[in-house]
């Protein structure tokens, strides 16, 4: 019975299709609406109950709630982990969440805006390292060697980057190009 599905409209098993409806979830507090994919019965077009579908829509709709509110999506939470080679368990740690926390979003939970916020700033290596400078302590060795590592590399590549553009500026300077004003209010 691959493909049927229990109508309880016909009281039976029946074949199914997909079409697009319009659907409104109230997704904390907020309406959301989008056009999603229904199963109908083929017989009597009757909606069925068709769970793998359901919770996929419910992802689209956690989804657009995300991107209106502004929040990381799952997929960035795991870039910004990942960039520090970071396990969920040791990011929320050293985030000072619950050990799950970072599971549960890279697993499509909302999250609040504080929460966003702080991974949020995880992604510049600049605020990174000023937590750093004080829950550190709360990682393996092995994790904290993996981050000195990667923030070294990160020195080595903005040291890199700061000559180049001064060698770009030099270069401008020298080529006569007007820089008059440009720099009156670097301080």
């Amino acid at each position: 019975m691959k493909g049927l599905f229990y109508c309880t409209n016909c009281e039976t098993f029946q074949e199914t299709k997909l079409i697009e409806k319009e659907q409104t979830f109230r997704v904390k507090g907020r309406n959301i609406t989008l056009t999603a994919p229904v199963r109908v019965c083929c017989d009597c077009g009757e909606e069925i109950l068709d769970t793998e579908l359901d919770n996929e829509t419910l992802k689209l709709f956690y989804k657009e709630y995300r991107r209106k509110e502004n929040l990381l999506q799952p997929e960035e939470i795991r870039r910004i982990r990942n960039k520090y080679k970071l396990s969920q368990a040791s990011f929320s740690k050293f985030l000072g969440f619950g050990e799950k926390t970072i599971t549960r979003y890279e697993n499509g939970a909302l999250q609040d805006a504080c929460h966003d916020n702080a991974i949020r700033l995880m992604d510049s290596m600049e605020s990174f390292s000023i937590l750093w400078k004080v829950r550190k302590d709360c990682l393996s060795a092995k994790e904290q060697q993996k981050i000195r590592e990667i923030m070294k590399t990160y020195n080595r590549v903005k040291v890199s980057s700061e000559y180049i553009n001064l060698c770009t500026y030099r270069s401008v300077s020298n080529n006569n190009y007007s820089t008059e004003g440009v720099f009156d209010n670097a301080g």
